[in-house]
């Protein structure tokens, strides 16, 4: 890859495992921190793009705490959606490509359509968010879309990796400090890991795609299931025990059901998505091989 990329978002989870991956010679990647460029000030967006003129512009940021947002909705809608708009209008001004990453929580997850859509929602499949965090993503894409620039949308889904907050490194450090936790079983779909989400993005810009797409490991589970997993490749004595949703309340409404589909995904990069269970082992394996 040899286009000069502008990385918006690059201290979080997925922007640092992108910039793992970018950091080649061959690879001119700018990653500059929130306090350096604010993409909501439109004004000093433009000024930065003039300057580095990328070929590619690469949203990670996010406002990603789905609890949170139910409270900070201005603070959400902001970062997920008023913010993107901006990148878009800028994009389509100077002929950038776009690529922006959304969620599996702008779909409703009925608990029926586990028996109906067998393969996950595709990436045309309707959208119906059922809180704040959902919403605002959702409207992020239709902003783009609306701007008519070149875009990759990329919609993942329980995004875990070696950099950041996430699901696995929270299990870990429970699974290290108590005898039994609960999580819950009866929502379900496929995490997306990011170095995967990042080998994956880079196969569709690499072949021109453009539209929406989506990016997960292969295989239907539940949160339960992956925290299951975690103790036992980890060897922790933990013992993780099942709960019902409604055992563990939470302030945003979760899907019961939001597998990603990604056919379409796969059909032009050629690169399978994987089994999830191999691609927890390699977190796990460098996770804890760090502390060893």
């Amino acid at each position: 890859m040899t286009d000069r990329l502008l990385l918006i978002g690059g201290s979080g989870q997925l922007g640092s495992e992108f910039v793992r991956a970018l950091s080649k010679p061959e690879v001119e990647c700018w990653a500059p921190a929130s306090s350096e460029l604010d993409i909501s000030d439109a004004a000093a967006l433009e000024t930065a793009v003039k300057s580095y003129q990328p070929a590619i512009i690469i949203n990670c940021a996010a406002f990603t705490n789905v609890d949170l947002a139910e409270d900070e909705v201005q603070q959400s809608m902001a970062i997920n959606a008023h913010a993107p708009a901006v990148l878009a209008d800028m994009c389509k001004k100077y002929d950038i490509l776009l690529v922006h990453y959304s969620t599996d929580y702008v779909f409703s997850g009925e608990p029926e359509d586990e028996q109906t859509l067998h393969n996950g929602y595709a990436s045309d499949a309707p959208a119906n968010p059922l809180g704040v965090y959902g919403k605002s993503k959702w409207e992020g894409e239709v902003a783009i879309r609306n701007a008519q620039c070149r875009y990759l949308i990329v919609r993942v889904s329980w995004l875990c990796g070696y950099f950041g907050k996430n699901f696995v490194k929270t299990m870990l450090k429970l699974g290290s400090e108590r005898e039994r936790i609960g999580v819950v079983h009866d929502q379900l779909g496929s995490p997306s890991f990011t170095q995967p989400v990042v080998e994956q993005t880079l196969a569709l810009i690499k072949a021109n795609a453009s539209g929406t797409f989506h990016i997960a490991s292969d295989g239907v589970i539940s949160w339960f299931d992956l925290a299951a997993e975690v103790m036992l490749h980890a060897g922790l004595p933990c013992e993780v025990h099942p709960l019902k949703t409604y055992e563990y309340p939470t302030k945003a409404k979760r899907p019961s059901f939001s597998k990603l589909n990604c056919d379409a995904t796969v059909s032009i990069t050629s690169q399978p998505m994987g089994n999830w269970k191999t691609h927890l082992k390699k977190v796990l394996d460098e996770l804890i091989n760090e502390h060893n």
